[in-house]
């Protein structure tokens, strides 16, 4: 007749005492009305990603724009469209997920700074860090998402990085690195599109 009511997320795992739900059923009752009060994101749901369900749009977009366009179209070296065939599992959800984004390519600190909302479509990760403990950290082969919640035919394949990041004083953004990596020309360095919180 024991219970404890547990919260997990990236910062730890919260956990009550145990209590017996019987005798001390008003802990309970006052645990779940408080609850029942609360947002959808003050629940956990994270309003940055809405899930792309079976045959629509989108969903029929991402399908078609991970086949090659006939047989004869298929290079051998075209593993990015492959990688993101592989990712539409059916099995799998599939996600728009909206990026809060710092331009990288404006001319000066004010226009850099500004915060655009980016979208992309996603399938199942390309790379997932194991375990709980860590940042979380998954890699998708994504496409850019327009505004009006269509794919462009020639949109081109972008790598998404997903993970809980670091948040101390002293330690710059992953973009904020890629960027400077990019104006001053190092080779093998990921070419920044945009970067930012979900």
């Amino acid at each position: 007749n024991s219970v404890r009511i547990a919260r997990f997320d990236r910062s730890g795992v919260f956990v009550t005492r145990k209590f017996d739900y019987k005798a001390e059923g008003e802990l309970l009752v006052d645990f779940l009305h408080r609850y029942s009060q609360l947002s959808r994101e003050e629940r956990g749901y994270d309003p940055t990603a809405s899930r792309i369900l079976p045959k629509t749009p989108l969903y029929n977009a991402m399908r078609r724009r991970a086949k090659a366009k006939k047989d004869s179209d298929k290079d051998p070296r075209d593993y990015v469209r492959a990688l993101f065939q592989k990712s539409l599992n059916p099995h799998w959800p599939w996600w728009k997920v909206e990026v809060h984004a710092h331009e990288p390519h404006g001319k000066t600190r004010n226009q850099r700074n500004h915060t655009v909302v980016r979208k992309f479509a996603v399938g199942m990760p390309h790379f997932q860090a194991p375990g709980v403990a860590g940042r979380g950290t998954r890699g998708y082969v994504a496409l850019p998402v327009r505004d009006d919640d269509t794919i462009a035919n020639d949109a081109d394949f972008v790598y998404l990085k997903d993970a809980w990041r670091v948040d101390h004083d002293g330690i710059d953004l992953e973009g904020v690195t890629l960027r400077f990596l990019n104006e001053k020309g190092v080779e093998h360095v990921p070419t920044l599109l945009c970067h930012g919180d979900l």
